[in-house]
């Protein structure tokens, strides 16, 4: 592992939140302030994060477990709490934590009052919800919000073994739930916008929990995540002939939002943009079997890699060609690097909400 790498955080225990005084991740300060520049460095303690095989912790596989392939047939129960842990320790660390990273940091620089009120939207397993009640402390309160009910299973246990008292869970859907409207001063969403059903109905509802000139400040993965991936895909799909399902990889590329694209749906929600900060770090592979095995590739992504492959015989054909090449490409750099873009937008609620 490199001296760089991202370590694992125990089972109950939120990633580390770096220094506020250190200026590499961290975005600009309080909302009002010039957004700093997109070019900045991320911190280096993150640049690469190092992905372990934690593959023997997933829960009960199938029987066909024992091949070699059987990730591309393999799916997780989300309704299992075993599936909640692992997400905790395989997805939480290596993809939701730079993330975080970026929203905590610019959270810790933001004014705020005694009775403070905070609600995460997506908080899925309580990160970074924990976090946000520990930097609030006892003076404000923090909701966690999701749709998830194993997810919010966990983190009301984690809250309950760290003994927040500031903190409450529920199992909701920001678009259709019965909090009282104008309650919030801040609103946070990490890495929540693309696992909306309809992001711009959340981005509502989220503006109408929020008190007039209330802050939402939201964290996403953008176009180009994991390119070299999907480069690699289409490349495999295009050499076999299957130009079709190559302009549907490419479809699954462009649902991955532009910075254009979330602040329209900002401003169609009823928000200002004041600052931005576009930063970018890697996900680190021994290898592309490594990769493509990962639990962290299984529960987040590879359902929706597989799907334009529909005939299992051909998807088997399909991936384990992009394994080869992939190999092939980690053994010429010694590891498997692949890229996600990071934006992490401030936006402040209109004092009048815009028509539909």
């Amino acid at each position: 592992m490199p001296a760089s790498a991202f370590s694992e955080p125990a089972l109950f225990e939120a990633p580390t939140l770096p220094s506020v005084s250190e200026p590499s991740l961290a975005p600009a300060g309080p909302p009002g302030v010039p957004a700093m520049p997109g070019t900045r460095r991320a911190l280096n303690s993150i640049a690469h994060l190092h992905v372990t095989d934690a593959e023997e912790e997933a829960p009960e596989p199938p029987a066909a477990a024992a091949t070699t392939d059987v990730y591309l047939t393999h799916s997780y129960d989300f309704r299992r709490s075993e599936v909640a842990e692992l997400y905790d320790r395989a997805v939480v660390p290596f993809w939701s934590a730079p993330f975080g990273h970026l929203l905590l940091s610019v959270f810790q620089n933001c004014p705020r009052q005694p009775g403070w009120q905070v609600v995460d939207v997506a908080c899925g397993t309580g990160y970074p919800t924990l976090e946000l009640a520990r930097l609030l402390g006892p003076e404000g309160d923090v909701a966690g919000l999701d749709t998830w009910g194993a997810g919010i299973a966990r983190a009301r246990a984690r809250a309950n073994a760290l003994r927040l008292n500031n903190i409450a869970f529920l199992v909701a859907d920001v678009a259709d739930c019965d909090l009282p409207e104008q309650t919030f001063d801040i609103a946070t969403c990490n890495l929540g916008l693309t696992s909306f059903a309809a992001p711009d109905v959340a981005l509502k509802g989220i503006a109408r929990l929020l008190q007039p000139n209330g802050t939402l400040l939201l964290t996403t993965n953008l176009y180009g995540t994991m390119h070299a991936f999907f480069e690699t895909y289409r490349g495999v799909l295009n050499d076999l002939g299957l130009v079709d399902l190559s302009w549907e990889v490419e479809g699954l590329m462009h649902q991955q939002p532009t910075v254009e694209r979330v602040e329209a749906l900002l401003d169609m929600a009823g928000f200002t943009v004041e600052q931005r900060l576009n930063d970018h770090f890697f996900l680190r592979f021994a290898d592309g079997s490594m990769f493509l095995r990962s639990p962290l590739v299984g529960l987040s992504f590879l359902p929706g890699w597989r799907a334009p492959v529909s005939d299992t015989s051909l998807r088997r054909v399909v991936f384990n060609e992009i394994e080869r090449r992939l190999n092939a490409q980690a053994a010429a750099a010694g590891h498997l690097d692949l890229k996600v873009p990071m934006l992490c937008v401030t936006a402040r609620r209109h004092t009048r909400q815009k028509d539909g």
